[in-house]
């Protein structure tokens, strides 16, 4: 959906890989169509998704830290993915030490 590199990668229940950001709105912007009775469709194969759920999708993750590491990707995407793995981070921290007490 983004053409770059996803940022929180998930598979979606059409077996895709997505941005959750990017599917997430798809999904949004099907509104409530879908839980009415409508069909709510993959933006990649136009058939019905059978679920909204989302999966984290590790190893892509993990492929994708392994292009960076090694220089695969260029500066751009790989600077702004290094910067959101980064923000992620630095929130769970945060939200630990408030749970914490």
């Amino acid at each position: 959906l983004t053409l770059s590199l996803p940022l929180d990668p998930v598979i979606a229940s059409d077996g895709k890989l997505y941005d959750r950001e990017a599917i997430s709105e798809h999904i949004r912007r099907a509104g409530p169509k879908p839980l009415a009775g409508g069909v709510l469709r993959s933006p990649v194969t136009n058939q019905p998704l059978t679920s909204t759920e989302l999966i984290p999708a590790h190893q892509a993750r993990s492929a994708i830290e392994r292009l960076i590491e090694t220089g695969a990707v260029g500066d751009d995407l790989a600077d702004r993915w290094v910067r959101h793995q980064r923000d992620q981070h630095d929130a769970q921290v945060v939200k630990r030490r408030a749970e914490g007490g």
